[in-house]
């Protein structure tokens, strides 16, 4: 008597505040993938640290990505034939802090002045903290009036990505992993030095930084109306890094779309996302009160999901 094996897809997230990490640790991903008799394996639970790369490089044919734009437009440009397939929230931009007391209100003020931002010693993979923290940084001097030119951007570089992680699981069991790869503390006491004026920050990491009462905001990007300027790592792409479209079993797309994928003849309309792919990677969006569900629209090699933007 013959088993047959169920399909497997890896699938990857970004330590972000989406849905998709709560639907994983519930269980509820893996039921999804189990009614269409497939089972979803977390990338990290590779062993010898062989999910670090693929999940920035978009290497694997079989991986599924649900996170930040900045590694997928990178993949996509150079690396592999990534496909998109839908869409969510962007996420908050970054902010730029300088010392209590220092005598900085404002952006404008720093002319002359250090402006610290991250960087990465790893050379494989795109620097995501520090496209975050460039864009931040371009977006607040424009705003202030000001050229980068009249700014000294120093870089604080780490000790290159962790290569001794535990295979995990969950993307929890990770992400317990690497706090401490992500406290920026050499350039946070720099900042307390007085060896930089200000440093470029993501969002996630101010609360605790402003916590002592040392440093203070000059500038949060999310306090403006413009959504383009909020719009630094985002909007939240669930990607896929496949050779095509075909590629990807029919049973992964969202079932309303299934009938119109790739192939398959005609171009869907509006409609909302089913409920049936509630827990995916695909339809984690949730909308804005009176904001509606994302179009979905579709070309011939690339699928995306159009939503207006929020936070």
């Amino acid at each position: 008597m013959s088993t047959t094996h169920p399909t497997e897809a890896l699938y990857t997230l970004c330590p972000l505040p989406i849905a998709s990490n709560i639907a994983v640790e519930l269980g509820w991903l893996d039921e999804e993938f189990q009614r269409v008799g497939a089972r979803a394996r977390y990338l990290r639970s590779l062993p010898d640290n062989q999910g670090w790369l693929p999940h920035f490089r978009h290497s694997r044919d079989d991986l599924i990505r649900d996170g930040g734009a900045v590694p997928a437009l990178w993949a996509r440009a150079d690396l592999s034939d990534t496909l998109l397939v839908a869409s969510t929230a962007s996420q908050r931009p970054g902010q730029i802090l300088v010392r209590a007391g220092a005598g900085i209100r404002r952006v404008a003020q720093l002319a002359g002045c250090k402006v610290g931002v991250p960087r990465s010693a790893n050379r494989e993979r795109i620097d995501v903290l520090n496209a975050l923290a460039e864009q931040t940084l371009h977006y607040s001097l424009e705003l202030a009036g000001l050229d980068r030119e009249q700014v000294q951007v120093v870089e604080f570089e780490d000790h290159g990505d962790p290569r001794e992680l535990q295979p995990a699981q969950r993307p929890a069991a990770l992400w317990a992993q690497l706090r401490e790869h992500h406290q920026a503390a050499v350039a946070v006491q720099a900042l307390a030095d007085g060896a930089i004026d200000a440093l470029v920050v993501q969002a996630w990491q101010a609360p605790g930084l402003l916590q002592d009462g040392r440093f203070t905001v000059i500038e949060d990007l999310d306090r403006y109306p413009d959504w383009t300027l909020k719009n630094v790592n985002g909007p939240m792409p669930p990607w896929s890094a496949a050779v095509s479209p075909k590629n990807i079993p029919k049973w992964w797309w969202p079932s309303s779309a299934r009938r119109s994928a790739p192939g398959a003849g005609s171009t869907p309309t509006r409609r909302r996302p089913p409920n049936s792919c509630r827990a995916s990677a695909s339809c984690a969006a949730q909308p804005r009160p009176g904001s509606g569900w994302p179009a979905w629209t579709w070309s011939r090699n690339w699928v995306s999901a159009t939503s207006p933007p929020w936070n």
